[in-house]
């Protein structure tokens, strides 16, 4: 069996296959392989706003000054208090510098 690595292939917009990526099980997002619609339901994730397609979406609801977690490391700290299923980006994310 090829155990090569194969690139994430992006989806079409309206797609139904598995719409988001969460790429470790320590990470609190997941990344949305397709645009999501606003009040769309992923399993038992509502999705509060439209996504588009590559940016984060909250797995579990994320306290203000908590951090973000992707591919099992620190990625920034919610600025405010973030919904499961809450679009995280530059509005609700602050990067950090660990030095």
């Amino acid at each position: 069996m090829d155990k090569t690595p194969k690139p994430i292939v992006w989806l079409k917009d309206d797609s139904s296959s598995q719409p988001l990526l969460q790429l470790d099980t320590a990470d609190n997002v997941a990344v949305a392989l397709r645009a999501i619609k606003a009040n769309e339901q992923l399993g038992e994730l509502t999705v509060a706003s439209m996504v588009p397609k590559g940016h984060k979406i909250a797995l579990t609801a994320i306290g203000s000054g908590e951090r973000i977690v992707k591919y099992a490391q620190t990625i920034g700290i919610a600025t405010e208090a973030i919904a499961a299923g809450d679009h995280i980006h530059s509005h609700n994310l602050a990067f950090i510098d660990n030095d």
